[in-house]
């Protein structure tokens, strides 16, 4: 049987989309699933079903693109941004060109809705069709005993985070001082904050505040 038109995803099959998105992400699953890695991303709300693009098979999801709306600010310009996320194909349902149609639902949205930037993590190769290029910049800090020990005294009061009003509330101000950041509600960072498979720690002392998030 041919599979389904592509379409929104219906809120009562939001459970069998993480069943499928987790069949496709077994490392994320070892952390605790897609859901609670992505909570910000995968919401069972009503309002998001619009940014989630499905295909069926015999009555069942074979495939699955979020398309996540959100607001980027650089300085003070505010970029609409609509990110690619949580692609997910069937294994026995791969090499049909499932997800490229979805991919394809994604960009007709964004040309709608007057889209000026997508983001997403992914191979270059398989994104270089939809006119993805690598682009910003990775850093990575190898920290080890040896790093901390040769590191100057500091009276900083390190703990890890409680999700207290106020360390959030922190945490938030911290982040938009930033000169490229996304916009987000409290609830998004409470969201983010908790999500499985992270630690998040902050300091204080008499120059001010700073956090941590280990992944």
């Amino acid at each position: 049987m041919a599979g389904s038109e592509p379409r929104n995803m219906k809120i009562e099959e939001f459970d069998e989309a993480i069943m499928l998105i987790d069949s496709c992400f077994p490392a994320d699953v070892a952390k605790g699933g897609m859901l609670a890695r992505w909570c910000h991303t995968l919401r069972k709300d009503p309002s998001r079903m619009e940014n989630h693009y499905v295909i069926q098979e015999e009555g069942k999801l074979v495939c699955h693109v979020a398309s996540v709306i959100q607001n980027v600010f650089v300085g003070s310009d505010k970029l609409k941004t609509r990110n690619i996320a949580c692609v997910a194909t069937d294994e026995k349902c791969r090499g049909k060109g499932h997800a490229s149609i979805l991919m394809n639902k994604c960009m007709e949205a964004m040309k709608k809705d007057g889209t000026h930037l997508s983001m997403l993590g992914g191979d270059r190769k398989r994104y270089n069709y939809f006119g993805y290029e690598n682009a910003v910049r990775t850093r990575m800090f190898h920290i080890n005993k040896r790093n901390i020990d040769k590191l100057p005294s500091s009276e900083a009061i390190i703990v890890k985070f409680d999700n207290t009003e106020k360390e959030l509330s922190s945490i938030r101000d911290a982040y938009e001082k930033e000169f490229f950041k996304i916009d987000r509600s409290t609830g998004d960072y409470k969201a983010l904050l908790a999500r499985k498979g992270i630690e998040v720690y902050t300091a204080r002392d008499k120059a001010g505040f700073g956090y941590c998030i280990f992944s």
